[in-house]
């Protein structure tokens, strides 16, 4: 019998959990790809590291207003990219929390990575306060764009620093323009090297390499590589996604 592999992007942990075993009930391995598949024997997993995303993301921000009200709009709640994400954002407002620089007058999942999400849960903030607010930090840029919808109807884009991640058109429009701070770009040609080359190897009969760390799905520690990620801001642009050509710089216009 010929080797074989399975590479899988997650649609529902449910769903991709019952790929996983029907894949192994014909002895065919599965590695995950960006998000992590729970609760079953998953064999590999490549992914960034999205602890330090999160991490990227709060560090960024607290070096420009170490002081001030804070929001978190997190990615969707069943989702654990979300819950990593958080972990990491939280590791680095702890302590600023703890002296009592930082507040966090919001810290809320979404139902969906969404524009519409961004918008709902920081709108809903805003209309129920004296719209005080210094920094937001977004789930992904979709959810950073719903952000600045909000703030903008209280003529507050612009004053209000928002971080997103994923690395979108529009968001780096909008960090060209001012009205978000950073996003993240996480690098997709290497994670997709990085699986293709995997999957190659295990159909070829061989242990992947280069993973280097493992983590636990709720099942069992899984063999993984979680690559870097890099902030993108206003003056690094064209150094960044444009040099590598992730988008185009007549497009950012």
């Amino acid at each position: 019998m010929a080797s074989k592999s399975l590479l899988l992007f997650l649609l529902t942990q449910k769903k991709a959990g019952d790929i996983v075993r029907n894949a192994h009930q014909n002895y065919v391995p599965v590695i995950s790809y960006d998000r992590l598949i729970k609760d079953c024997n998953l064999d590999y997993y490549i992914s960034t590291d999205n602890i330090a995303i999160g991490e990227l993301q709060a560090n960024y921000l607290t070096k420009i207003k170490p002081m001030g009200k804070y929001g978190i709009v997190g990615g969707s709640l069943i989702d654990h990219n979300a819950h990593l994400l958080n972990l990491g954002q939280m590791n680095i407002l702890q302590p600023f929390i703890e002296k009592g620089d930082i507040e966090i007058v919001f810290n809320k999942y979404s139902n969906s990575w969404s524009l519409h999400e961004g918008y709902r849960i920081t709108n809903e903030y805003l209309n129920n306060t004296n719209s005080d607010l210094d920094a937001v930090i977004a789930g992904n840029d979709a959810i950073a764009s719903g952000v600045i919808s909000a703030l903008k109807e209280h003529d507050m884009d612009g004053k209000v620093l928002v971080a997103g991640q994923d690395a979108d058109i529009e968001a780096i429009r909008n960090i060209a323009s001012g009205l978000q701070t950073i996003t993240i770009y996480k690098p997709i040609e290497s994670m997709a090297y990085a699986a293709a080359n995997a999957a190659i190897k295990i159909a070829c009969g061989e242990a992947p390499s280069n993973m280097n760390i493992t983590i636990h799905n709720g099942k069992k520690l899984v063999p993984a590589i979680l690559l870097p990620a890099q902030i993108v801001h206003r003056q690094n642009i064209k150094m960044t996604v444009v040099s590598e050509g992730f988008v185009l710089e007549e497009d950012i216009k």
